[in-house]
């Protein structure tokens, strides 16, 4: 899903009502923290901008679609919990 579209194959930015095909907006992230655990390519232009580890530990923030933000544990610790 590409909510906010995407450039290559073309795809138009969801509409509001259409993210239900997908969830609930509250189980839906818009925004999240991004570090290097999470974004996996180091060849995308910005890769050696990020920090090595979520900024809050073993925590990332994500923005939700119905505007609510949560502190999500990251896989790698959720993993070991």
């Amino acid at each position: 899903m590409c909510p906010f579209g995407y450039p290559a194959p073309p795809q138009q930015p969801l509409k509001q009502a259409q993210l239900s095909r997908y969830g609930s907006p509250a189980e839906l992230f818009a925004i999240s923290d991004v570090d290097k655990c999470n974004v996996a390519d180091p060849t995308v232009g910005w890769w050696s901008d990020l920090p090595y580890q979520p900024v809050h530990g073993s925590i990332r923030n994500q923005l939700f679609f119905d505007w609510h933000v949560t502190a999500v544990r990251t896989a790698m610790n959720a993993a070991r919990k």
